[in-house]
């Protein structure tokens, strides 16, 4: 039992971790779109904005913190669904301890 709430609580921590970086990452980068979109906005041309802005959306390196989010994402489910299946088993085996007991009034074999 001990393994799955320690591999639950692993893989809740990979996943905040990873929702972080990408949070940092966003951040940092929102920065840099503005300094960006300030410099193009001082263009001499909309068409020299629009495609120095276009140049930096593309190179937004996020796309990998959401792969790495994603597979932690699933690593979360993976954990949640081992420990949803020590939930169940812990719950059959409670009922099939109190079904015992009705049926062995007491305490004592029929």
């Amino acid at each position: 039992m001990d393994k799955v709430v320690d591999s639950l609580e692993k893989a809740y921590q990979d996943i905040i971790d990873a929702a972080t970086n990408i949070l940092e990452e966003a951040t940092k980068e929102d920065v840099d779109f503005i300094k960006a979109k300030q410099n193009a906005d001082s263009s001499e041309t909309t068409a020299s904005s629009i495609s120095l802005l276009e140049a930096y959306v593309g190179e937004i390196p996020i796309n990998s913190g959401l792969k790495i989010f994603n597979e932690k994402l699933a690593s979360f489910k993976v954990a949640c669904d081992q420990a949803d299946e020590l939930v169940k088993s812990a719950k059959q085996k409670i009922t099939d301890m109190e079904k015992d007991e009705t049926n062995q009034p007491d305490g004592r074999n029929i």
